[in-house]
Parts: structure tokens; C-alpha cells; sequence
């Protein structure tokens, strides 16, 4: 009987020392503990703080405090764990971050039972500021010409990784979505009567502000331009120098559009399909071009114009040039210069020019009056057929071109 009684009791004693134990056990894990993610503090190049804070943590119990971390909610790092009695925050700095990287981290606390709490993941950017306020690019300045669409290179992001919506406005012109991140821009139509627009010399500029806004309510704006060119490439065919030991040197000018870059070179050959082509050169500003060729033929009429492509592409060429192949240098002088249509019943000092031109080349034998008349006729054809041209007795573009050639201060002089 005594060992019955003394069972009893001892089971009774402990079956709510358990009961007890147990029941202190859930209140205290029940009585309101938990952990909490705050943002981050500190965020530079390759380093930030991460924050956190505890709740109710009941007279001198403690518990352990971390950080996970990582590129993605699979965290993957773990920061050193701290011992706390007390309910408040606390920190934990890491070093080992890649620059403008978004990593993921949360709190995580553990009791003395080995009950663990979960904070919220928190999302930042390494590198950036901890600022609550989106980030947006409107992207960099963009080029186009007139009555040409471009796309706007805008972007942007919420750091906490929250939804965003983007809204475009322009100083003028049309966008094909105000909504969107990149957007295409029309240049407003130009009127090319107004006393402010030049087909050569203008560029028309542009502001478009790409407003971000977060799903938390706040907004950023950043502001890009865009660049019209009012102007297009244009080339001039000029006359060739130093035609001797059979080279030449073909001449022109470029008028690029401002801050445009083009490509120039000269198109040359015995026809008006020339065939051959210089070396195509870089062009950033309006300039006088030349370029050498070599192994022409003597008394061989050649052709050559100036050619040139801009940045959008097309093509202009200028006016055709001809001039004959030497070996033997062949001056030219702008000294009464060749520069309009001379025919039949003409007068003027260029007439008087040209009879002595063609008396130097023994097809005008009478004294120069000035006067264009039947004998200057017959000694220009003359002088178009030993060239190869076309017999008009007309002093055409071809025609002046070979004149150019032929002129020297002492046949214009004397």
C-alpha cells in the first residue's frame, strides 16, 4: 500500500511539473514576440546596412537575431548572429556586395525553444540611394531629321521593387504613346516660309520629360532632348588641280548639317557612268574636299563629280566636271573663268576669253572682237570634237569645263 501511494504522488508531482513546464513554455512563446525588416541604411558602392527590430521579449529571456540575404528570395547569405535581451532594433552591416545589384534580405530571430520569425523580405539596390522615390531615364539625347519618327530610350524602376506606370510630355511634336517607357517621337511639321528656318544651317531641339510613378505614390522625373536636323548635305563639284605627270587632283566642298557626321569622295571615269570611285572620307564640318588620282591617260577626257552621304543615309552628288589627262603640268587660273551658257550673238570679255583660247589652239584665226559670231561657232566645234564632244558650237557645261582647263594668265592677258 505504502509503494502504491508513494507512486501515485510522485506521478501526480510529475505529471504537472510537465503540464506546468509546457503551459510557461506556450505563453511565453505566445505572449506577442516577433521580428521585423526594416529598410536599409547605408547603401554605397559595394556595402549597406541592413535593419531590423524585435517585439516583446519578456524579462530576461534573449534571443539570437541575423540577417539573410542574396540576389534572389533564396537569399543564400547569412549575417553573424547577435544575442539579444531586450525588445529594439538592431543592425548588421555587409561589405561583399556588387555594385547597382538588387539583393533581397529579411530579419530573422530564433528563441530559446528554437521557435524561429520570419521578417518581411526587403528589396535595394547596391550602390544607389535608399531614397523612397523611383528612379527613371528618359534615356539618352536622340537625333532625327525632319518628317522622321525616333524612338525614345526611357526606362525606370521602383528600388523596393514595386509596380510602376510611366507618362511622357514634350515641349512639341507628336508620341506615339505617352504611357509607355520608350516611345516614338514625330518632329512637328516645320513651316518653311517662316524667316527663322534655314535648310542649311539649323538644328531644332526638342525637351521630353519621362515621369515615373510608383505604385506607393511616389515620382521621379528625368528629362532627355531631341535633336532635328533642319539642314542636309549638300556637295559642290569643283574645278581639278595639278593635272600632270598623269594625276590629278579632283576638287570640292561638303556642306554638312551642324554636329552631323558625313562621308564624301569623287566619282571619276572617261564617261558619265565614271566607274571609279576615291576613298570615301569622314566629313564633321563643312569644308573644301580634295583627293589625288592617278594613271590617266594623255589627251583623254575625263569626268568626275563629288559625292557624299549623310548620316540618315541618302546620297546627293554634285555637278559633272571634265578635264583632260597630261603628263605635262596644265595651269589653271579663275582669271576669266568660264561661268555661263555662251552661244551665238553673245558679246563680252568671256567671248574674248574663248577666241583666244581657241586661237591659241590654231581654230580661230581672226582677231578677238568679242563677238560671237559664225567663225566662233565653227572654232568651238572644232574644239568639241578634238575633245570628243558633242559639235554644238554652243559653249554648254562640257564645254565650259574643258575652257576652264585651258585657261592660263597669258592666253587670258594678252
Amino acid at each position: 500500500m505504502y509503494f502504491y501511494k508513494s507512486f501515485v504522488k510522485k506521478f501526480f508531482i510529475s505529471f504537472f511539473s510537465i503540464a506546468f513546464l509546457a503551459s510557461a513554455t506556450f505563453i511565453w512563446a505566445t505572449t506577442g514576440f516577433n521580428v521585423q525588416t526594416n529598410s536599409v541604411t547605408g547603401v554605397y558602392t559595394n556595402y549597406a546596412t541592413f535593419q531590423g527590430i524585435t517585439y516583446n521579449i519578456d524579462s530576461g529571456k534573449k534571443v539570437s537575431a541575423w540577417f539573410e540575404w542574396g540576389t534572389d528570395t533564396s537569399y543564400g547569405n547569412k549575417t553573424v548572429e547577435q544575442t539579444l535581451n531586450y525588445a529594439g532594433s538592431f543592425s548588421q552591416m555587409v561589405s561583399t556586395l556588387k555594385y547597382k545589384t538588387i539583393y533581397h534580405f529579411r530579419a530573422i530571430a530564433k528563441d530559446e525553444f528554437g521557435i524561429f520569425y520570419y521578417g518581411q523580405d526587403v528589396i535595394f539596390i547596391s550602390g544607389t540611394s535608399t531614397s523612397l522615390t523611383p528612379i527613371a531615364d528618359a534615356g539618352p539625347a536622340q537625333y532625327t531629321r525632319l518628317g522622321q519618327s525616333v524612338v525614345l530610350k526611357g526606362s525606370g524602376y521602383d528600388p523596393y521593387g514595386g509596380g510602376i506606370s510611366f507618362s511622357w510630355k514634350c515641349s512639341d511634336g507628336k508620341l506615339s504613346d505617352y504611357g509607355i517607357a520608350q516611345p516614338s517621337f514625330t518632329p512637328p511639321t516645320i513651316n518653311f516660309n517662316d524667316s527663322s528656318y534655314s535648310s542649311n544651317s539649323y538644328n531644332y531641339y526638342y525637351s521630353c520629360t519621362l515621369t515615373i510613378i510608383s505604385d506607393r505614390g511616389y515620382s521621379t522625373m528625368s528629362t532627355t532632348s531631341v535633336i532635328v536636323n533642319g539642314s542636309t548635305l549638300t556637295v559642290k563639284t569643283d574645278q581639278p588641280t595639278n593635272i600632270f605627270n598623269n594625276q590629278a587632283t579632283l576638287n570640292g566642298y561638303a556642306n554638312t548639317a551642324i554636329s552631323n557626321i558625313s562621308y564624301v569622295w569623287f566619282q571619276w571615269g572617261t564617261t558619265l557612268s565614271y566607274g571609279n570611285e576615291t576613298l570615301h572620307r569622314k566629313q564633321e564640318n563643312s569644308g573644301s574636299v580634295e583627293q589625288n588620282i592617278a594613271g590617266l591617260k594623255d589627251n583623254n577626257t575625263y569626268h568626275y563629280r563629288m559625292a557624299g552621304q549623310n548620316i540618315y543615309g541618302n546620297f546627293v552628288y554634285g555637278d559633272d566636271v571634265s578635264f583632260v589627262g597630261s603628263s605635262v603640268l596644265v595651269p589653271y587660273t579663275s582669271k576669266g573663268s568660264f561661268t555661263r551658257y555662251l552661244g551665238y550673238r553673245d558679246s563680252g570679255s568671256d567671248v574674248v576669253a574663248l577666241q583666244k583660247i581657241l586661237a591659241k589652239k590654231g581654230f580661230f584665226k581672226v582677231t578677238a572682237t568679242g563677238k560671237y559670231g559664225p567663225i566662233t561657232v565653227a572654232a568651238v566645234k572644232i574644239l568639241q570634237q578634238s575633245y570628243g564632244l558633242s559639235q554644238t558650237g554652243n559653249v554648254g557645261p562640257l564645254t565650259k569645263n574643258i575652257l576652264n582647263q585651258l585657261s592660263t594668265s597669258s592666253i587670258l592677258i594678252n
